[in-house]
């Protein structure tokens, strides 16, 4: 493996090689030490860099620690769509970004070819470097079919954006290919969260909406939605909290309240927008937040929120999936997909009523599959490759609990489903989190019983790196509700 990582279409370049201390086989402590070092070597490059049009980024052409080189790994998507997943053992001749009759030359060869094509001016953009992510973001100039961007020709429209994550991998002798056995399963802690307390919790959400690439916890409550940030060691409540519309509430306060919060970007500005819907209130709502002021979005009186509890995912593309029934309301057998775009709606018939539904596109190491959990109103809970109509890919047989979350929790290329199952009538339900592999399902956990699972989310709450999956808890007989949270131990 004589080259890890290139960044861009460059020219001029800067070259960085980091180099570690020799020692033993890694350790925790190593590789965090390795990250540390890594990354602020390449912050210092960064730093270095000319500010003209003329030196554009940082092409890193050997990494080397402890243990070696260390590899790195990383997507590029087109508007979320996945165009090439780089692994360890790629080389330089499968990362040029330039047309194939480049092939074959050195670097600087290559690198000085494209400066006279003209090739380095077709790509503009920025790194920040924040914990152990490498993000570029930028603009694609497309004036050149001819483009290849690592190994891929992309189909690149006028506007081009495009973005691109780089993170250090902490299992580094499996992607090394030192270990032919898979890394061994991750170990899961439940704590608990002291916020908001004393507050009846409706749902919960994750995401980032002030657009600095990193995730905040919104909390929903029947007259507002509070957000929190990691700061140092602990969660502070940022302001303006946005408060609901009053004008919208029920006359008749409902007995079980219940809610739905959805953060994402709807409109690709990089910022998330915030969508959400209580049966104590008699439409949803959508807001953009500002450290300034919480703006709502005019669009909110489109989206079907008028049903309470009514779960919400977020579907391939632009298309906002809404309207998916209840337990409550299981005589609703179609969902409807919004636009947030075009301000166009559709509904979409699905076969039976469902309890709940969650999709998620994953990025494997091969390739990019949309995996949808399905759970039926027999409690049957399935899971497919692609939407509902799918054929079944795995089942899960009757599980009674209605929160579902699909992502990779442990960034190794393998989806997880993240589900609740209950023990009726005693209400006390159980986190399980299960790995979908091609032909078997495997657990990773399970947690202890709970009280009835109100909302769940997941995401990277405290900007290490690492997923998290946010519960709320419900205790019917004190009509208290309690935040918890599952981490993965090292």
């Amino acid at each position: 493996m004589k080259h890890l990582l290139l960044i861009g279409l460059l020219w001029p370049v800067t070259t960085v090689s980091i180099v570690g201390s020799a020692s033993a086989a890694p350790s925790t402590s190593t590789l965090e030490r390795i990250s540390r070092q890594m990354y602020g070597q390449l912050q210092s490059a960064i730093r270095g860099l000319h500010k003209d049009d003329a030196s554009l980024g940082v092409v890193v052409d050997s990494i080397e620690s402890d243990i070696g080189k260390i590899p790195l790994r990383f997507a590029i998507t087109f508007r979320q769509r996945l165009v090439g997943l780089i692994r360890a053992k790629h080389t330089l001749r499968r990362l040029v970004a330039y047309p194939p009759k480049a092939l074959g030359k050195t670097l600087a060869e290559e690198l000085e070819a494209a400066s006279r094509r003209g090739l380095d001016r077709l790509l503009r953009f920025e790194i920040a470097v924040k914990n152990n992510y490498m993000i570029i973001s930028g603009h694609l100039f497309a004036t050149n079919r001819n483009l290849w961007l690592f190994g891929h020709e992309p189909k690149v429209d006028l506007q081009g954006y495009f973005f691109i994550s780089v993170r250090i991998d902490a299992e580094i002798k499996y992607l090394l290919g030192r270990s032919k056995q898979p890394p061994t399963p991750s170990k899961w802690a439940l704590e608990r969260l002291d916020l908001l307390p004393g507050s009846r919790l409706l749902a919960v959400g994750i995401g980032d909406i002030d657009g600095d690439r990193e995730q905040e916890l919104l909390l929903l409550t029947r007259d507002a939605i509070h957000i929190f940030e990691w700061r140092r060691g602990a969660f502070v409540e940022l302001r303006p909290r946005i408060h609901l519309d009053k004008r919208a509430l029920r006359d008749i306060v409902p007995r079980n309240p219940v809610g739905s919060l959805v953060v994402t970007d709807l409109d690709g500005d990089g910022r998330a927008e915030i969508l959400s819907g209580t049966n104590y209130h008699t439409a949803g709502f959508a807001h953009r937040w500002t450290p300034t002021e919480a703006v709502e979005l005019k669009t909110v009186e489109k989206l079907p929120l008028r049903l309470p509890g009514i779960p919400l995912a977020k579907g391939p593309g632009d298309w906002l999936i809404l309207g998916l029934p209840h337990h409550t309301f299981p005589q609703f057998t179609s969902a409807t997909f919004f636009d947030w775009k075009l301000g166009k709606q559709r509904s979409y018939p699905l076969r039976g009523a469902f309890l709940s539904f969650a999709r998620q596109p994953i990025k494997t190491p091969r390739h990019q599959i949309l995996v949808s959990a399905v759970l039926r109103p027999d409690y049957q809970l399935t899971l497919h490759r692609g939407g509902p109509s799918r054929a079944v890919w795995h089942k899960l047989g009757n599980k009674a609990g209605i929160a579902l979350a699909i992502t990779d929790l442990d960034d190794d290329g393998v989806p997880e489903l993240v589900q609740t199952d209950a023990s009726y009538p005693t209400q006390h339900d159980r986190v399980t989190i299960w790995q979908l592999g091609r032909r078997k399902l495997t657990k990773r956990f399970e947690s202890p019983r709970l009280a009835a699972i109100v909302g769940l989310a997941c995401g990277d709450i405290d900007n290490d790196g690492q997923l998290e999956v946010v519960l709320i808890s419900f205790d019917a007989q004190s009509e208290t509700t309690t935040l918890h949270v599952l981490r993965r131990q090292p």
